[in-house]
Parts: C-alpha cells; sequence; structure tokens
C-alpha cells in the first residue's frame, strides 16, 4: 500500500518541501535493520485495521470522522502539525491495529 503524504510549508512564506514522514524513511530503516542484522530479531505482524471502538479509546469521535472525511477527499491537515494523506486514514488503522 503506497502512501503519498505530499509536500507541507509551515507558513505561507517558506517553499513547500516533502513531508518528512514518508515511504522513504521507513525503507532506509529497514535497510538500516538488515545491515547491522537485527532484522533478524523482528517479529513480522500481520496488519488488521483499529476499530473505532479502538480508535476512541486515544481520540474523540468527531476527530476521528473528520481524519476520514480530508481522507476520503484529496487529504490535508487535521490538527496543528497533523497532515493526512488522501487514504491515509486506513493506513493509519492498519498501523493501530497491529
Amino acid at each position: 500500500m503506497w502512501h503519498d503524504s505530499g509536500s507541507v510549508s509551515t507558513t505561507h512564506w517558506t517553499e513547500p518541501a516533502p513531508i518528512y514522514e514518508n515511504p522513504r524513511t521507513k525503507r532506509r530503516f529497514h535497510s538500516l535493520l538488515e545491515v547491522c542484522g537485527l532484522i533478524k530479531l523482528v517479529q513480522k505482524l500481520k496488519p488488521r485495521l483499529a476499530s473505532i471502538a479502538e480508535i476512541i479509546l486515544v481520540h474523540d469521535l468527531s476527530y476521528v470522522k473528520k481524519v476520514e472525511v480530508v481522507s476520503n477527499s484529496s487529504g490535508g491537515y487535521v490538527g496543528e502539525e497533523a497532515h493526512i494523506a488522501h487514504g491515509g486514514y486506513d493506513i493509519a488503522r492498519l498501523s493501530v491495529g497491529s
């Protein structure tokens, strides 16, 4: 599942740059685990979608719905310094449900 968070600019005075939370950082981390041999100690889990009941243990239902709506559109900001890409809602549910 590919995830593209786009770019971000913290003010209207700065040039947008690629968001730091992207697939490249995960590939690099995985490669580092392989190179140093720690990958052998990692237990791979099959992801599952977290239920709404699980998510609202931490977030208000209104916020969860907002994230879902923004994710189902073209993506955007869902809070201060919190950006979600199109399709990011399901990716977030997979990361939490694991």
